[in-house]
């Protein structure tokens, strides 16, 4: 079964913040869209781009070849969805090329290093991400990060859209399961 049910997908209407922030929420059947994805690596910790003290940050994933391939079948979910009334979306027409070229995959596939996606998760409260051990038991939050193998619960929030038509899904980790912990040898074995 895929993580994401794609036949009951909808991408809502655009609704602007009050600092002009563009977004189009996600639901399926009415509901909020959650899919349990993993087992996968978390190669570096959590953070925010130039502020360490941060509590809601960018937790990047490497995930494993089925996961990609469902991730990029959300992708052309999302351009396919888009590219079929572009004025509803930008406010004026695009080819489906401009549209393409101007959208932020999930993956991010690059050439020195395995494929990753990001979501962004909350560190404290109200929305803190709940942590769990491999036996289901919640479990407080590790001292680190990296290197741990964990399953996300990730929850496919929006899109966004930025002013110079730029445009992506942000997803959001509200859960962890951790099923392995890195193992540090004693040295004097």
């Amino acid at each position: 079964m895929p993580a994401f049910d794609l036949t009951t997908l909808h991408i809502g209407d655009l609704v602007t913040s009050g600092k002009g922030a563009k977004t189009a929420p996600f639901t399926s059947e009415g509901k909020p869209v959650f899919a349990n994805l993993g087992p996968m690596q978390i190669p570096f910790e959590p953070s925010a781009f130039q502020d360490p003290e941060a509590t809601r940050v960018n937790m990047v994933f490497r995930p494993p070849e089925a996961v990609i391939q469902e991730l990029q079948e959300l992708d052309e979910f999302i351009l396919q969805t888009v590219s079929k009334d572009p004025a509803r979306w930008f406010g004026k027409v695009r080819s489906e090329t401009q549209i393409r070229e101007s959208y932020n995959p999930i993956v991010k596939l690059h050439d020195k290093y395995p494929p990753s996606f990001k979501a962004k998760t909350n560190l404290e409260p109200p929305y803190q991400l709940r942590v769990w051990d491999a036996t289901g038991a919640q479990r407080g939050t590790p001292p680190e990060w990296k290197d741990l193998t964990v399953k996300p619960r990730i929850k496919l929030k929006n899109l966004y859209f930025m002013g110079a038509g730029a445009f992506g899904a942000t997803l959001e980790c509200t859960d962890a399961q951790i099923v392995e912990e890195p193992v540090e040898a004693c040295p004097f074995a």
